[in-house]
């Protein structure tokens, strides 16, 4: 509801160590009021088992393969999302997120 009602501003949502379930409302939020973003998930968590069975078979770290997912996701649903990352000393969970929902243009 806030999104939608400050539809004119630019609004950039943030979310530092929100966990998988929580990142992917954060994002899905941002998707349809049309809002920037910069998630850094963490907790990972596959509901289905799908992923961690995928990224178990190739030996990668299922963080790692969730995030690839979702940026996949993220480009089928028209959004420009990229990938950034921090040091691992400032956190293990140092996958970042960078959506802009229209993908018209290169806002970051």
């Amino acid at each position: 509801e806030v999104l939608a009602a400050n539809a004119d501003s630019k609004i950039w949502v943030v979310a530092c160590h929100a966990c998988q379930f929580l990142s992917k409302d954060i994002i899905d939020c941002c998707l349809t009021a049309n809002v920037d973003f910069a998630v850094c998930p963490c907790c990972p968590k596959d509901e289905r088992g799908r992923v961690q069975a995928a990224a178990q078979a190739l030996n990668v770290d299922l963080g790692v393969a969730l995030v690839l997912a979702e940026m996949g996701r993220l480009a089928g649903a028209g959004c420009d999302v990229k990938l950034r990352t921090l040091p691992t000393d400032v956190s293990p969970m140092n996958r970042i997120l960078l959506g802009h929902p229209k993908a018209l243009t290169a806002s970051f």
